[in-house]
């Protein structure tokens, strides 16, 4: 093999595979009398903010996931799909093998059920109802006050870590942990890892 065709192949091993293609969606909407908050993401990275607002503010990357040389991500297929009820107000991406990164403003008076298939969520200023699981990746939860009576805390295989907060019981097994803590509050805290650490801060 010559030098120059050993250049070449050389050149071509360190192209990256394939551009990811990628779609950005936000928009503002109305909570209206809404009292839940839904939000169901398969891979991907979540933020959410509550805040003393109205609007539900919500922004969207998608992309293709790694996997390969082909992809059969279409732009145009990418769009934001809502659900509302008189009660609750659901969004999703629902597409196959992308990525997600979202960024969402709730008003506090919310509460709120999210699902991660596989990344990181992170949850801000929480201060009402909170049902978050995660498969695989990592949970991270401030929250605003302790109106709490009960706080449940779940890692499969991993950690998980409940800060600010006393006389909370925790069973370590050799790869699982649980902990829980009762208070005299209002709202509740679910918070569920598959496999990875999940951590709740109170102030």
């Amino acid at each position: 093999m010559n030098t120059r065709l050993i250049i070449s192949v050389l050149a071509l091993l360190a192209l990256p595979v394939l551009a990811k293609d990628e779609v950005t969606l936000q928009d503002r909407l109305p909570a209206g009398s809404a009292t839940l908050f839904v939000l169901d993401v398969p891979v991907g990275e979540v933020q959410i903010e509550a805040y003393e607002g109205t609007d539900i503010e919500y922004r969207v990357k998608v992309r293709e996931a790694d996997g390969g040389w082909f992809s059969s991500f279409d732009r145009d297929d990418v769009e934001v799909r809502q659900s509302s009820s008189s009660d609750r107000i659901k969004l999703e991406v629902d597409l196959e093998d992308t990525e997600q990164e979202w960024h969402v403003k709730v008003p506090s008076h919310l509460n709120l059920i999210l699902e991660l298939g596989v990344g990181e969520m992170n949850i801000e200023n929480a201060s009402r109802d909170l049902d978050v699981e995660v498969g695989v990746g990592s949970i991270d939860v401030s929250l605003a006050g302790k109106d709490y009576r009960r706080i449940e805390l779940e890692a499969g295989v991993g950690e998980a870590d409940l800060k600010g907060f006393t006389n909370y019981s925790s069973d370590r097994a050799i790869v699982s942990e649980e902990v829980s803590w009762r208070g005299e509050g209002h709202y509740e805290i679910k918070a569920k890892v598959g496999v990875g650490e999940v951590e709740v801060r109170g102030r």
